[in-house]
């Protein structure tokens, strides 16, 4: 389809070369083409870009927290400032250089350490919340800095390793996603925004504060809760699986379905269990589970325990006890095959870019001479 735009500059250099000839050079018909071609090239790997990228939910774990101490440093530098006289031939200058070392301040700060190794500052408050979760000795960590006269050091607790104590953390990763521009090839529908509220689907919940609700539609106990947060923290990482638990009240399983189409077939960590209640006491009815594994062995695992009766508790310890030995990510370069093209509306852009520039340019090239102009 992007390779019609190319009769545009085409066009009008027919046009040009019927009418104009005599006014219009070689190397001006080089300067409707060549930068048409770029447009056409730039505009199109923008829009294609902009169709295929995605973001998936990387989830990781705090191991410790630190207490880095107020400290300072003395910052040795020379200054220099120029004094001129005179001007013309007669004119001097003069570079003068002074002492302009100082005392730089750092001030008392905290933080969590992830798991993959990062440092992310926190509040003093959520900072001593984690200390008294740990319940802990703090441990002395000599930093050895080249200090001026405040020794700053920082303390250091230790996550306990313990599901109870786990705290999670949500990131954000954009990858190339080409399934989302297919719906058909994957039976992924196309929703409105009617459909969405008639169905109750959700959308994908935000970051708050480093972390993301997993579990929507339903409150669980929090021991339930950090079961699921905890698999998403240790597992998410170690095994690169994102589980999201959608609960739908007195609806069918085919709600599923909508919810699977609604984040566009979802991505490619992702591990969505849809699960259907009654009202009043939050049964489970059904099970219904989605994910891009190659083999839906952990899928089917899940599913099963529709028969059994299950509670969300039984559901987070299945997941604990069956992701290391039956999730394994499919890799997205699977996917390479799917061409995807540009939209309509994308290809009415492009088009009408290529035609304000084409004509722009021809005009000039009529009326003007472009050697004469630059020379």
């Amino acid at each position: 389809m992007i390779y019609f735009t190319i009769l545009v500059p085409l066009i009008t250099c027919i046009i040009l070369l019927i009418f104009y000839r005599k006014s219009v050079s070689l190397i001006e018909y080089g300067l409707i083409v060549i930068p048409s071609i770029l447009f056409i090239t730039l505009l199109n790997y923008v829009f294609i870009s902009s169709r295929t990228s995605d973001t998936e939910y990387i989830g990781s774990y705090i191991v410790s927290i630190k207490y880095y101490e107020h400290w300072d440093e003395w910052i040795t530098r020379r200054c220099s400032y120029t004094i001129c006289s005179g001007s013309g031939k007669t004119r001097s200058c003069t570079t003068h250089y002074y002492d302009c070392s100082y005392r730089e301040d750092h001030p008392r700060y905290w933080v969590m350490v992830t798991n993959d190794g990062n440092e992310i500052e926190i509040s003093e408050d959520y900072y001593n919340y984690l200390k008294r979760l740990y319940n802990n000795v703090s441990v002395f960590v000599d930093m050895h800095r080249d200090y001026y006269r405040i020794d700053g050091d920082c303390y250091k607790n230790e996550w306990p390793q313990t599901i109870k104590t786990s705290r999670t953390i949500t990131n954000e990763h954009t990858y190339v996603n080409k399934i989302q521009c297919s719906h058909s090839l994957f039976k992924i529908q196309d929703l409105t925004e009617s459909e969405v509220k008639q169905w109750k689907l959700y959308n994908y919940p935000t970051i708050e504060n480093h972390d993301q609700n997993l579990v929507l539609g339903v409150v669980l106990a929090d021991s339930i809760n950090k079961k699921f947060r905890y698999i998403n923290g240790y597992y998410g990482n170690k095994y690169q699986i994102k589980t999201f638990v959608c609960v739908f009240k007195n609806q069918g399983v085919e709600v599923a379905y909508k919810q699977r189409s609604h984040w566009e077939g979802i991505n490619k960590n992702e591990f969505l269990i849809c699960i259907g209640v009654d009202s009043v006491d939050n049964k489970i009815n059904w099970i219904k589970v989605f994910s891009w594994c190659e083999r839906p062995t952990l899928e089917k695992s899940i599913e099963a325990l529709t028969d059994e009766n299950p509670t969300f508790n039984d559901v987070a310890d299945e997941l604990l006890k069956r992701i290391p030995s039956e999730w394994k990510r499919r890799s997205f370069k699977d996917f390479d095959y799917i061409t995807v093209e540009i939209t309509n509306t994308q290809l009415d852009i492009i088009i009408v870019i290529l035609l304000i520039y084409n004509i722009g340019i021809s005009i000039y090239v009529v009326m003007y001479d472009i050697f004469e102009t630059f020379s």
